[in-house]
């Protein structure tokens, strides 16, 4: 998804709002594995991932993914903005008016009625107000935390990541 004008915003910054990330997914399975129609139920589009496992019979050890072959609906998608230093000091230094639109938000959502939005810096909440879906979001967002590999102290890209990149030509 992208905003179009929405909240005042052209492109894919600065925003976890409706228009980014309630994105219709559309699935073709060559296997026919998957049951053919509409669903209805929250998904990620990192849950495609846990199910090219399943569809190769591949155990992983760990992951936030959910099978689009499993019976068993996700409860809640997660989303975040949450720009590098470098990238906030670069922006607000050619525009003041973006600086307090390029701060991090978290997002857990379940349905369209049923959305919550945090401003960890502020300690603030936007949307649903339901303490349950909060403590929801905030306890995904400490296991983000904990198993970040790609960010240093600073919240600046962890060398280790610029030295793979940089590996894998993108740098």
């Amino acid at each position: 998804g992208d905003n179009i004008g929405e909240e005042g915003l052209f492109g894919h910054h600065f925003s976890v709002s409706d228009p980014l990330i309630r994105v219709p997914l559309l699935v073709h399975d060559p296997t026919e594995t998957l049951d053919t129609g509409i669903r209805t139920d929250v998904v990620q589009t990192l849950d495609v991932f846990q199910t090219l496992m399943d569809l190769l019979d591949i155990d992983i050890d760990r992951s936030q993914s959910t099978s689009l072959l499993s019976k068993e609906a996700r409860e809640h998608a997660f989303t975040y903005y949450d720009p590098p230093n470098s990238f906030v000091d670069y922006v607000t230094s050619q525009s003041p008016r973006a600086a307090d639109r390029a701060t991090p938000k978290y997002s857990a959502w379940s349905s369209p009625e049923k959305k919550v939005i945090w401003l960890p810096e502020e300690e603030t909440y936007q949307g649903a107000s339901d303490g349950e879906l909060r403590e929801t979001l905030r306890n995904h967002y400490a296991a983000l935390i904990e198993n970040d590999r790609y960010h240093d102290s600073e919240g600046d890209v962890a060398q280790a990541a610029v030295k793979r990149l940089e590996q894998m030509g993108y740098l």
